[in-house]
């Protein structure tokens, strides 16, 4: 289950994206957050499955979605991906929040 206010940022960061335009097709939660094994340094790993991270590379992406992101007492280490990446499981990191993450 997921931690009331880790789900909070995660709600306020879809809101963000889609007022500004970013269809979000799945966020899945990731890390120490999703298996509830958390401490005061933890940060919310987040995999953001977009189409509009299409034809952009890593910095274009960062740089649409980092202005977004709410300030709160976590950090939000996004994982920005096409649906493509997120089906392929291109890397590693998306393989492993594929097999452990937790919808959201």
């Amino acid at each position: 289950m997921v931690e009331e206010r880790t789900r909070k940022v995660i709600e306020d960061l879809r809101a963000a994206l889609e007022s500004n335009g970013i269809s979000v097709k799945k966020l899945v939660l990731y890390g120490s957050r999703s298996r509830d094994s958390t401490d005061r340094f933890s940060d919310i790993d987040l995999v953001i499955v977009s189409t509009d991270f299409c034809g952009k590379d890593y910095w274009e992406r960062v740089q649409i979605v980092s202005p977004l992101i709410p300030r709160s007492a976590y950090a939000v280490e996004p994982l920005l991906v096409t649906p493509q990446e997120w089906e392929e499981e291109s890397s590693m990191i998306i393989a492993i929040a594929s097999s452990e993450g937790v919808e959201v």
